[in-house]
C-alpha cells in the first residue's frame, strides 16, 4: 500500500458530480449555511434605498406597470377595437388579441413582455389603418373611373 506524502488524497475523477463541499453535518447536498438573516423588527431601510410605496402596494398604479405605458396599452387596446369596426377584419381581432396580452403581462407586472406585444400590436393597428386608407382611396377612385366612363 501506498501512503500519501502529503497528506492529500484524491476524491475520485472522471465523470459524476463534485464530492461533498461546505456546510454542516446533516445539510443536505453541502449546502453552505445560512446568512445574518433580515435586519431586526421595526428597522428601516438603509439610508439612500429607494422608499416603498405606502400600504405596501406596488407601485405603478392598479396593474404593476408605469402609469404611461397603461396608459398607452390602454390607448392601442381601444384603438384595436376600433380597428375591427374599419374594416380590419382579421388583422383587427389580431391587434385586440395582442392588445389583451398586453394588458394581462402589464396587470401582472411583466413590462418587457408587455412593452413587446403592444409594440406588436401598434404595428398591426398602424398597418391595418393603412390598408383602409387604400381601400377608401382605391374605392373613391374606382367610382370617379366609372362615372367618367358613362
Amino acid at each position: 500500500m501506498i501512503e500519501p506524502m502529503n497528506g492529500i488524497q484524491a476524491q475520485g475523477g472522471g465523470y459524476g458530480p463534485p464530492p461533498g463541499g461546505y456546510g454542516g453535518p446533516g445539510m443536505p447536498g453541502g449546502q453552505m449555511p445560512g446568512g445574518y438573516g433580515g435586519p431586526p423588527a421595526g428597522m428601516g431601510a438603509p439610508p439612500g434605498a429607494p422608499m416603498a410605496h405606502p400600504g405596501g402596494a406596488p407601485m405603478g398604479g392598479m396593474g404593476g406597470g408605469p402609469p404611461d405605458l397603461q396608459a398607452h396599452v390602454n390607448k392601442w387596446f381601444n384603438l384595436s377595437i376600433l380597428s375591427i369596426f374599419c374594416g380590419c377584419g382579421l388583422l383587427g381581432l389580431i391587434n385586440v388579441y395582442m392588445a389583451h396580452q398586453a394588458k394581462q403581462a402589464l396587470a401582472q407586472g411583466d413590462v418587457n413582455t408587455a412593452q413587446d406585444k403592444i409594440k406588436l400590436a401598434r404595428t398591426l393597428c398602424i398597418v391595418g389603418y393603412v390598408l383602409f386608407g387604400l381601400n377608401v382611396l382605391l374605392g373613391i377612385a374606382y367610382g370617379v373611373m366609372m362615372v367618367a366612363m358613362s
